[in-house]
């Protein structure tokens, strides 16, 4: 089933013999036994063609294998069929002659208006399948939004390779896009539809995944300034300040010193939820924590503190309740 044609070996050296630079692409390892489905079409990739360079790499912890054409598009899938002509035309994206076409994709003029107003890091899962009828018109719209807009990170799956990840997220059919792992459109979808949803979508319902990369992105401005917008501490927002993760922390911590700078009386409506999960929160967490605490919280919280510090034992964190008192009575 995924192996190449005889057909689809020649458009792969007609393709090749048009390319006048060399292509870098990445494939990602994950030591499962998907790896080898993957590698075996890229191995016979390579062996027609002389401009593309194939990176490996072996990534730990890394979910799916795949296949990194540029930093916003991935493949967990191996792209025959329907799905080569696209997969190929995505391999020359890095490349000058397609960058410096003057229409390299055909979106309408109010698709392509509201593609620039998305500012935001979106993610879009897009299950398609190489003998699916459907699927091209569907991939290839959202390659094109990938090209155009860069904030738009793009996996192509295969629910036939990847069956539990399918599974996982009630994929029963082809196409299907899912952004941002909630809203989700089966079948064929408007460009416009789709692109108007991405540029309007209400930071306060995504979910932490979502706001973390936009986090990552460099853009904790903006979260503060929707929660300003908006009076109101997004739900999901508070998982950031208590992630495993020392550097999504960090990104949370900017978020509260913005909201404790401009509106200190939305940013005092965060410490409720902190002072809920501090007990149970790892020794690094809580340490963290107070300084949120400290940066976003009121002269009420002070007790609170120096309750906290009756029962800790670690210096530390003894330290950090003090500088925490010490930040709040310097604002009043």
């Amino acid at each position: 089933m995924y192996k190449f044609t005889e057909d689809e070996k020649e458009s792969v050296k007609t393709w090749d013999k048009n390319q006048k630079e060399k292509i870098l692409i990445k494939f990602v390892k994950t030591a499962s036994d998907k790896d080898e489905i993957i590698e075996e079409f890229l191995f016979t990739l390579s062996e027609l063609t002389s401009n593309l360079i194939i990176q490996n790499e072996q990534k730990t912890g890394h979910r799916l294998p795949e296949i990194i054409v540029t930093d916003n598009i991935k493949y967990s899938a191996v792209p025959l069929s329907h799905e080569l002509p696209l997969f190929l035309k995505a391999l020359s994206f890095n490349t000058s002659a397609f960058t410096n076409a003057k229409k390299p994709f055909e979106f309408s003029q109010s698709t392509n208006k509201i593609l620039e107003k998305i500012t935001t890091p979106v993610k879009l899962t897009l299950y398609a399948a190489p003998g699916c009828p459907n699927c091209p018109k569907v991939v290839e719209d959202m390659l094109g939004f990938a090209f155009f807009c860069k904030n738009i990170d793009l996996t192509i799956i295969d629910p036939m390779i990847f069956s539990n990840q399918a599974e996982e997220n009630s994929i029963s059919s082809v196409p299907c896009l899912v952004l941002d792992d909630d809203f989700r459109w089966t079948g064929s979808v408007s460009q416009e539809e789709v692109a108007d949803v991405l540029a309007n979508r209400d930071l306060s319902t995504l979910k932490a995944s979502s706001l973390r990369r936009i986090l990552e992105d460099g853009k904790a401005s903006l979260i503060a300034g929707q929660m300003i917008e908006k009076d109101m501490i997004f739900p999901e927002f508070i998982k950031l300040i208590l992630h495993e993760i020392w550097s999504v922390r960090l990104g949370a911590m900017v978020v509260v010193e913005e909201l404790s700078y401009n509106n200190i009386e939305l940013a005092h409506k965060i410490c409720p939820f902190l002072w809920e999960n501090f007990s149970t929160a790892p020794l690094d967490v809580q340490g963290d924590i107070l300084y949120a605490i400290g940066e976003a919280g009121s002269i009420k919280d002070i007790k609170l503190i120096e309750k906290e510090c009756g029962v800790i034992d670690n210096a530390d964190l003894k330290e950090a309740a003090r500088d925490a008192i010490e930040d709040i009575k310097s604002r009043h």
